[in-house]
């Protein structure tokens, strides 16, 4: 049987409502942004954008993040590590 196709953006968006919904606002509108607001040249551009945000959410988060917004980060880190397999953020 074969598998359904993984849809980075309806994932994505289902992780903008997780994070609204457990008090992280300003954090689904950034990523909202990234996702729905922003032209971009090439989707490689675009997917080490969206894993740099999603990286920063999980800073963000702390040790402790809600188990079904760490479930979907975690399912679209695994997309964008396909293109980006080394992604972090940069050391500040």
């Amino acid at each position: 049987m074969a598998q359904k196709p993984f849809d980075l953006t309806h994932r994505l968006d289902a992780v903008i409502d997780r994070l609204r919904e457990s008090g992280h606002a300003a954090r689904a509108e950034e990523l909202r942004g990234i996702v729905h607001e922003t032209a971009w040249t090439s989707s490689s551009e675009m997917l080490g954008e969206i894993g740099l945000c999603l990286l920063r959410i999980q800073q963000s988060l702390g040790r402790e993040p809600p188990a079904e917004v760490n479930e979907g980060l975690a399912q679209c880190l695994k997309v964008v590590r396909k293109t980006w397999p080394d992604i972090k953020l940069p050391k500040s």
